[in-house]
């Protein structure tokens, strides 16, 4: 980028003085240091150079190169902006459904902090949870729940998204549709320092009514029976590994579980890896 400044500079000067002024006029520049601003002084770099890079250009820990450690953020910059936009496609070898899309959003702020969300599928997802006693989403049958891996058509949040050696990487987390249906639920002390959704652990018993109908219920510590409870509460939602979290004031999705994804994004092509199929991620960037 020096030389094509400087050449710029010379013809400029040739066409309108003489070799005496041409040199004044080169010194004059590089004295202001405008040679070296031309080669640092961009805020945003138009061109993308990969790692490894030449001279004493530095490589940063996004995988592109800078001029210096201080470019590296306007340098990832651009590497993000190269990208932001929608990419669709597919989770490779897809098993845990016959729908196998993918669609990532990426967003850029204006300081180069990055933003996204991935959506599974492409169903609309269910309306969120009302009632804190009915499972959720709908189709889980009450009495032999299964929760699902994920929630098609959900809105995922991109979280701890960041650059690694030019991929992409981010995590999903696995529960967090689960939102609303878990801020529905009351929170029981169940411990010291523990709390829960349901008042204490618990089993499957018989109904009082001498029915014989089998029902669950929720003990406490010393094993006495507290109150009976939905056996999907009991066994699946509030089971300390469900989609549920509880402190002493409020119940919330937990987001310690969670789906990673590790992608490279250049010239619109998307190629990578997830743990939620543990295969391959195949995408294109449809728009931008």
């Amino acid at each position: 980028m020096k030389s094509q400044h400087r050449t710029g500079t010379d013809t400029a000067i040739e066409k309108r003085t003489s070799s005496s002024s041409l040199f004044a006029a080169l010194a004059l520049t590089a004295g202001l240091g405008g040679f070296p601003a031309c080669a640092d002084h961009v805020a945003v770099p138009t061109e993308i150079t990969s790692c490894p890079c030449a001279g004493s250009s530095v490589c940063c820990a996004s995988g592109v190169c800078a001029a210096n450690q201080n470019a590296c953020d306007a340098a990832t910059h651009a590497l993000s902006e190269s990208i932001q936009g929608v990419w669709t496609g597919y989770l490779e070898n897809f098993q845990l459904s016959t729908d196998d899309s993918i669609k990532i959003s990426i967003d850029v702020a204006p300081d180069g902090t990055l933003s996204g969300q991935v959506v599974l599928g492409k169903d609309t997802q269910p309306a969120p949870a009302t009632d804190p006693d009915s499972p959720w989403p709908p189709s889980i049958n009450p009495v032999t729940p299964v929760l699902p891996s994920y929630i098609p058509g959900f809105a995922y949040e991109a979280r701890n998204i960041r650059w690694e050696a030019r991929r992409l990487r981010f995590d999903i987390a696995q529960y967090q549709a689960w939102q609303p249906w878990c801020a529905l639920q009351q929170s029981y002390q169940t411990g010291p320092d523990s709390y829960n959704c349901v008042p204490g652990n618990g089993g499957v018993g018989t109904a009082p009514d001498g029915t014989g109908t089998q029902m669950c219920f929720a003990e406490d510590r010393a094993g006495n029976i507290v109150a009976p409870v939905q056996c999907f509460k009991l066994f699946l939602f509030c089971d300390g590994l469900g989609p549920c979290s509880c402190d002493a004031t409020a119940c919330n999705a937990r987001t310690d579980f969670s789906y990673s994804f590790d992608i490279a994004l250049r010239d619109g092509i998307g190629d990578g890896s997830n743990t939620l199929s543990n295969g391959n991620v195949r995408l294109t960037q449809s728009s931008q």
